[in-house]
C-alpha cells in the first residue's frame, strides 16, 4: 500500500511537471485526472481501481511526451 501511495504521487508530481509545460494538452488534462482518481481509491482502500488510474495516467504522460517529441518516461 505504501509503495502503490509513493507510485501515485510520483505520476501527480510528473503530471503537474507536463501540466505546467503542457496546458492546453488533452492527453495532460486526462493524465491528470486519472491521477486525482487514483489518489480517491487509494484512500478509499480500492487498490485494483487505483492501480488502473495510475496507469490511465502514466498513459496520458506517455502521449504528452509523444506529442511533444519526447521519449516516453515515468
Amino acid at each position: 500500500m505504501e509503495q502503490l501511495k509513493q507510485k501515485q504521487q510520483e505520476i501527480a508530481a510528473a503530471v503537474g511537471e507536463k501540466a505546467k509545460a503542457q496546458p492546453q494538452s488533452k492527453p495532460v488534462a486526462e493524465a491528470k485526472q486519472a491521477a486525482e482518481k487514483a489518489a480517491e481509491k487509494l484512500g478509499q482502500n480500492d487498490l485494483k481501481g487505483a492501480v488502473a488510474e495510475m496507469a490511465k495516467a502514466q498513459k496520458g504522460l506517455q502521449e504528452a511526451a509523444q506529442a511533444d517529441g519526447q521519449p516516453a518516461g515515468e
